[in-house]
């Protein structure tokens, strides 16, 4: 068991898209202006969620949504091995303006069965907006460099203190844990 635990790696980051495709994302998203607002109350301890979506359902989308699922499944046989069907909601991106932040949870629910989360930052000025992961040392966010992590691990984005903070985000899904 001991050996398990050190070989299993709470995260993975890699350089999936250039700064140039990620500045270009950017841009194609903005144009199509259909952000939806996403907040959550702060609960009894605190936590709360104040962000703005736009799912990628457009076909314009599939080569994204395709290249993606490889390079994460990729990444899944690698790391983890976990087994995976497929997406478990269209790719969306995610963007925090200052005072936004997504305080603790999990990608896995009762509701789904997320099995591999990844959030790739699209941009990098701006202040703050940290994602953490829990029982992980810091993690170096880049443009393009997506953090592939297990849907159950626990993980948050700190709040945005300046500029505008685009990230790509995707979760997998497969057969429930037992």
């Amino acid at each position: 068991m001991t050996e398990l635990l050190e070989t299993f790696r709470m995260y993975v980051q890699r350089e999936m898209l250039s700064r140039d495709q990620c500045a270009k994302l950017i841009e194609t998203v903005e144009e199509a202006a259909a952000w939806r607002d996403y907040e959550l109350a702060p609960d009894q301890v605190g936590n709360a969620v104040r962000q703005q979506l736009q799912d990628l359902r457009h076909p314009g989308y599939r080569q994204l949504h395709d290249f993606s699922l490889t390079f994460l499944r990729r990444l899944n046989a690698e790391h983890w091995g976990f087994v995976i069907d497929g997406w478990q909601q269209p790719l969306r991106i995610a963007r925090y303006q200052p005072g936004y932040r997504h305080d603790w949870h999990t990608d896995y629910t009762g509701a789904d069965a997320s099995k591999i989360a990844f959030s790739m930052p699209l941009n990098d000025a701006y202040e703050g907006g940290e994602l953490q992961l829990l029982e992980s040392e810091r993690i170096e966010q880049r443009a393009g460099h997506a953090v592939v992590f297990p849907a159950f691990q626990g993980h948050r984005v700190t709040e945005v203190t300046s500029g505008v903070r685009y990230v790509l985000l995707g979760w997998l899904t497969g057969p429930r844990f037992v």
